[in-house]
């Protein structure tokens, strides 16, 4: 990665912060701008970031999304490069990562093998998570507010639409991922096709994943709640329990795809569900045959 002319008289701290403020500040995603410390603090440094960019990219329209693709690449490659080189810049980008702060060229994917085993039949492979998460048609992080530091199990969104199989139509990929600091660790991935799922109030992907479950979602229960689809529920516990609790099935399923995503502390009286949801198996695969998405 070339050094830009605009970072090359700052120390590597600052430099990795006024990277970051140029990042957010050009970032094109819904949510990224927002008001953030960085971009106050360095503005002019910002900017002079990115006008250099321009330059050197040749873009004369930086409002088009092929010249913020290539601005998105370019900051990403250097953010994740200063994340790998340097200790103290990379604990501020791992914070902003897991913040739900940086564009999702900034995150380095990691696919486990799980993940790859279980949605691999699917016609699910690493080029079209990669792509939807890199070039979405729409991306939400969750869980935000009020995060621990330390906090492992915070989640973002990322639907792509699809237009290349005339005969079905449009539809969608939608992407589910645990952001790690700068990681973003896909969990679930799912056709999903209007034919089966009704996405007319659909306005954010989690109301697309929302209208997903009710399709080929099972009953689940937490702690007696009983519902398809759980979501930002506060439930109750001790002080001091680690807040450990069962998920079950209201109908026993030995096929399900089931997936919580929760945060609690030790010294809290509350657990709160983000999210938590199962998925009829059986059923999906047999939408997604009768789509021929099974086949690449």
């Amino acid at each position: 990665m070339a050094v830009l002319d605009a970072l090359k008289d700052l120390d590597r701290d600052t430099a990795a912060q006024v990277l970051a403020a140029a990042t957010l500040a050009s970032a094109s995603a819904p949510g990224l701008k927002g008001e953030n410390p960085l971009i106050s603090k360095y503005p002019k440094e910002a900017d002079a970031v990115l006008s250099e960019l321009h330059r050197r990219l040749h873009i004369t329209d930086a409002s088009s999304s092929a010249a913020r693709a290539k601005i998105d690449r370019f900051l990403g490659d250097a953010l994740r490069d200063i994340a790998l080189e340097n200790r103290s810049p990379a604990q501020i980008l791992e914070r902003m990562g897991t913040a739900g702060r940086l564009p999702s060229s900034a995150y380095r994917i990691v696919l486990e093998d799980e993940f790859l085993r279980q949605f691999r039949p699917f016609a699910v492979t690493r080029r079209i998570v990669e792509k939807t998460i890199q070039s979405p048609s729409d991306l939400q992080h969750l869980m935000l507010d009020s995060a621990p530091e330390d906090e492992g199990d915070m989640f973002s969104l990322f639907v792509r639409e699809m237009h290349n199989r005339p005969a079905i139509g449009p539809y969608w990929l939608l992407v589910q991922t645990t952001r790690r600091g700068i990681d973003l660790v896909p969990q679930s991935a799912w056709w999903v096709h209007p034919k089966y799922v009704n996405l007319e109030e659909a306005e954010e992907p989690i109301d697309v994943l929302r209208a997903f479950v009710e399709q080929f979602g099972l009953p689940l229960s937490i702690e007696g709640h009983q519902a398809k689809f759980i979501e930002q529920k506060r439930f109750s516990k001790e002080v001091g329990s680690p807040g450990v609790f069962k998920t079950e099935y209201v109908a026993p399923n030995t096929g399900a795809f089931s997936t919580t995503s929760f945060r609690t502390r030790p010294e809290w009286d509350y657990f709160d569900v983000g999210i938590a949801y199962a998925i009829d198996m059986a059923k999906y695969r047999a939408a997604v045959q009768t789509l021929g998405l099974d086949k690449p």
